[in-house]
């Protein structure tokens, strides 16, 4: 890592300029739907050595001034880029930076590689990740590291090892900071959990987390699994090369974690044409030397939408009831499936009733009623607010009766969960599981 550089003051519209510490992502400051722009300053003393100024993750757009002058411009939350200092060296310089997030009229959700955490609560802006200098030497993107998870037949291996994977799902949502951007501390907490509860592999579904966690991972003998931000997208967005632009500078940052042994272009891409998808896993392949690529995380036979799919492995979402899931994974090797490793990369998820009214005397601000803390945006599941106000079970009369249900909920999604799993390993055909997911979110 480099020298941080985390004091900035931001300003917001006609505001005047309140000191953070970066990283930094506006919450509850301005109303959820403002879309900026929003203005970053701070005094830089440049070192005399040819240096530059790393931005590990602005969301969403940004233009970079230094001394007043324009001097760079980025579109795209996950991935870094830098800003070149060289000319500036042994100077007190002032960096600016106006940010703009995505979900509004310039970047709407749809538009963009926004990924899936809109849809559980909102977007967010500001210099999200760490700012820090670094020498002029240090690469931004680097060579393929080979992974230590390889494939022999249907089955993987570890180091070498044969390894089932046991994976969780992981959105990215922390509601603490308001962005993807968890602390070394978090990190290892939830990486410590994960292990506790037998998993090996973590999913980051549809966003990209700090490399320190991925370095956290592989420290721990975990595997990780990069579902790229790509997810309800309009159609019109695989025409557009700066969406393929974008994403393969992502997974040139990301491809020298040996840890990372899966990857998927996107998510249940129904609508994504054919061509885009082959030429995506072929490039991410080409890129990574990783073997198990795939287009779409959730294929067409369960989701609908274009039957011709492009990969080196099977990945299915069997989100079903427990009667018929035995059923369900059995016709999954039938056919052009056999011979093909085989993982459910989305499965298991189980229903508990939440403690509301737990949430309904905190009230916190994904929970709440105002638009300016809790606007729907482009989320399709909006009921949290009315039930946190409505729902009879916050009655005297009601409690105990919420308890019982809500024990008996998370009993029989354990009972779910376990006799699932024990499906999935009974079947050799099928190679891994991703369990849905680590933490709730205000739309589950």
């Amino acid at each position: 890592m480099g020298q941080p550089v985390e004091r900035w003051t931001v300003q917001y519209g006609d505001e005047g300029p309140r000191e953070i510490r970066v990283p930094h992502a506006w919450r509850q400051d301005v109303a959820l739907d403002w879309e900026g722009p929003a203005l970053y300053r701070t005094m830089l003393e440049v070192p005399k050595a040819p240096t530059l100024l790393r931005f590990h993750g602005v969301s969403y757009a940004c233009r970079v001034t230094l001394g007043g002058r324009d001097v760079a411009a980025h579109e795209g939350m996950w991935n870094a880029f830098d800003v070149d200092l060289t000319r500036y060296a042994g100077q007190t310089v002032e960096i600016g930076l106006e940010v703009v997030k995505n979900g509004g009229r310039l970047f709407p959700v749809p538009a963009v590689l926004s990924g899936f955490l809109p849809y559980v609560y909102g977007t967010w802006g500001g210099l999200f990740r760490r700012v820090e200098l670094v020498p002029k030497a240090t690469p931004l993107e680097g060579p393929p590291t080979p992974s230590r998870v390889t494939v022999e037949g249907q089955h993987l291996r570890y180091d070498g090892k044969p390894v089932f994977p046991r994976g969780i799902l992981h959105w990215g949502w922390y509601p603490e900071t308001g962005a993807p951007t968890p602390t070394m501390a978090e990190i290892e907490r939830e990486i410590a959990t994960i292990q506790e509860l037998g998993f090996n592999l973590v999913k980051f579904c549809l966003w990209l987390p700090p490399h320190e966690y991925l370095e956290a991972l592989d420290a721990a003998g975990l595997m990780a699994w990069i579902e790229l931000p790509l997810w309800a997208a309009r159609e019109s967005l695989f025409d557009e090369p700066r969406i393929e632009e974008e994403l393969e500078r992502i997974v040139r940052q990301y491809r020298g974690h040996r840890c990372i042994g899966i990857w998927t272009v996107g998510c249940e891409l129904g609508n994504a044409p054919a061509a885009f998808r082959e030429r995506m896993v072929a490039k991410v392949q080409a890129l990574t030397g990783c073997w198990l690529v795939r287009d779409s995380s959730g294929g067409a036979e369960m989701f609908g939408g274009d039957p011709r799919e492009f990969g080196s492995f099977e990945d299915f979402h069997p989100y079903t009831d427990l009667p018929v899931y035995g059923a369900v994974l059995d016709s999954l090797a039938l056919g052009t499936h056999a011979g093909t490793p085989i993982l459910l990369g989305e499965t298991m998820d189980a229903d508990v009733h939440r403690d509301l009214p737990r949430i309904a005397r905190r009230l916190p601000y994904w929970a709440s009623a105002l638009s300016e803390l809790n606007a729907k945006g482009v989320r399709w599941y909006y009921d949290l607010p009315r039930q946190a106000r409505e729902l009879p079970i916050f009655t005297e009369e009601g409690a105990e009766r919420d308890r019982e249900l809500r024990e008996a909920s998370i009993a029989r999604a354990s009972f779910v969960r376990r006799t699932m799993a024990e499906a999935a390993r009974a079947r050799p055909a099928i190679s891994g599981y991703v369990v849905a997911h680590l933490r709730d979110t205000p739309v589950t």
